[in-house]
């Protein structure tokens, strides 16, 4: 039998792996079946949501298919659900919204997050963007000195003790250092820029949903581990970007446009091959991959995380 309270990882990711060993003893059958899943479920978010979809999806493919198809495996469905879940919260259908994020938590524990979005949604809902801004900033000072303090002081018993075991192994790690910081900042521009548009032109859930992606990458910047929920809100983010782009852009600048979006798409490819220190490269990080079916630390891979976390 096997000992759920023991293990480290969610319950529905064990079931979910042995339904498919007992079909394909292969890895290569998961990779698939998971790329299926996953890529099928974005993609049809994308139709449903985004004025570009086929630009959005050729964003994705380029830019963040390896990390959502080899990397953070476990999380990816726990995404998946939060980003159909997500209707819910915003038509106040709270008890669906709920019952979707106790099965992404299933999956996933970074999910428990999820029980506290609409609080959220609904604070910055009814206060303006200078108290919202302020709120976030006291947050991640907060976070910075008392999170540590929070989960050693209170027992976690909704968690199995696996992940309690890998989430106390996590808060060892702190925060980056000032030009991390700096660099964080300036790639929020873009979402502060958002958010003055859609604060002026009162389309208040775009507003939200922005003010939650600051909200998540800032407190991210002082406590590293929090700076992964920012995977819950990036197509969100995506999807703002490139219907605003579009809108702002395209129609005055359609040269331009085409252009910009080459030039983005040709420096992002070049950036995995980019020669770190030792002669590692950006892509070593997925590059072989191993999986919780064949755990297994390489030297490349480590030592890119290293100098990422050391900026």
């Amino acid at each position: 039998n096997f000992d759920f309270t023991n293990a480290g990882y969610q319950p529905l990711w064990y079931i979910y792996n042995s339904i498919l060993k007992s079909i394909c003893d292969s890895f290569t059958f998961f990779q698939i079946v998971h790329a299926i899943i996953i890529n099928v479920g974005f993609f049809i978010f994308f139709r449903q949501n985004c004025n570009r979809k086929f630009l959005l999806a050729t964003l994705y493919y380029i830019l963040w298919s390896p990390y959502y198809n080899t990397e953070i495996l476990r999380e990816s469905y726990s995404i998946l659900i939060f980003l159909f879940s997500y209707k819910y919260l915003l038509q106040k259908k709270y008890i669906k919204y709920y019952l979707l994020s106790l099965f992404a938590f299933l999956w996933h524990v970074s999910a428990l997050f999820l029980f506290v979005v609409p609080i959220l949604y609904n604070i910055f809902n009814k206060i303006d963007n200078k108290k919202a801004i302020c709120l976030i900033f006291i947050s991640s000072l907060s976070v910075f000195g008392g999170i540590n303090y929070i989960f050693s002081q209170f027992q976690l018993s909704f968690l199995t003790q696996g992940s309690i075991d890998r989430l106390v192994s996590i808060l060892d790690f702190g925060g980056i250092n000032i030009n991390g910081i700096l660099f964080k900042l300036f790639v929020l521009l873009p979402a502060f820029l958002l958010l003055y548009r859609f604060t002026r032109r009162k389309e208040g859930i775009k507003r939200n949903t922005i003010l939650l992606y600051i909200f998540v990458d800032l407190i991210g910047i002082t406590f590293i581990p929090i700076q992964r929920l920012i995977n819950y809100f990036t197509f969100f983010y995506l999807i703002l970007i490139v219907d605003t782009y579009a809108e702002t852009v395209e129609k005055k600048y359609h040269h331009l446009y085409k252009i910009s979006i080459a030039f983005i798409l040709l420096i992002r490819m070049q950036y995995y091959f980019i020669e770190l220190d030792q002669g590692v490269h950006r892509y070593d990080i997925y590059i072989p991959y191993h999986s919780v079916l064949n755990p297994k630390d390489e030297f490349d891979r480590n030592t890119y995380i290293i100098n990422e976390f050391s900026k």
